[in-house]
């Protein structure tokens, strides 16, 4: 793919102010923008115009995660005490479940074939753990108990479930029903998502822990080690 001739002065075609800052990616779907703020709302915005379709105040929901958004349902996670997902009717904002999880969800939801896949973190007492949902109702399918720190978006591919701790864990789970199928764990920090494609687990690691940082790849099917790219910045 061509870069083409850079846009020097770029026209702006419309601007949406919130009430306070806004951390989280946005998600573009069916020409909505989804956007969710620290002033305690999820917002729909026209995609073209930018003007608000609706927006749902919730700020006692504690909002913790970027939307995930499939088949007219947006998802997002609360990163508090609350921890909670919640599902909202794209179209009008329609809070239409909640679904209780134990544990922080800050990372973003993946939904596959109707089903909701979560890596949720540890907070307040409650256990780390990856678990599936139904994507309709929020009727939880299986949980697995994770020992370590979860952040990460998991990555759904060919059955099967990955994701990364902040401790150094990498997690291969059977999406059908929640078991192991292998897992690594070298003390590095895996703050980023993974990317699994044709066969191999892509990450990256910061230094702490392992004195590196750098980039992985692994067999996806047992998890082996099959290089390191190595950064030498210091900065991670």
């Amino acid at each position: 793919v061509g870069i083409g001739n850079p846009v020097l002065a770029p026209t702006l075609l419309w601007k949406f102010t919130t009430g306070d800052s806004v951390n989280y990616s946005p998600v573009v779907a069916n020409g909505i923008v989804y956007i969710c703020s620290y002033d305690g709302n999820l917002y729909a915005l026209n995609a073209k115009t930018g003007e608000k379709i609706w927006n749902y105040n919730a700020s006692i929901l504690g909002i913790g995660s970027s939307p995930t958004v499939a088949d007219g349902i947006v998802y997002v996670g609360s990163g508090d005490q609350n921890r909670y997902l919640y599902a909202f009717n794209a179209y009008n904002g329609e809070l239409l479940w909640t679904g209780y999880i134990g544990a922080s969800v800050t990372a973003d939801p993946t939904i596959v074939n109707g089903v909701i896949y979560l890596a949720a973190d540890r907070s307040y007492n409650s256990p780390s753990c990856i678990l599936a949902m139904n994507a309709k109702t929020g009727v939880e399918i299986w949980n697995y108990s994770s020992p370590d720190r979860l952040g990460c978006t998991p990555s759904v591919v060919n059955g099967v479930v990955y994701t990364a701790s902040g401790g150094g864990y990498l997690h291969a789970i059977n999406a059908a029903n929640g078991k192991e199928i292998w897992n690594d764990s070298n003390g590095a920090q895996f703050l980023s998502s993974p990317t699994v494609v044709n066969g191999i687990f892509y990450i990256g690691v910061t230094g702490a822990g392992v004195g590196t940082n750098g980039f992985f790849a692994l067999n996806a099917t047992n998890g082996e080690e099959l290089w390191i790219y190595t950064i030498s910045d210091s900065n991670n």
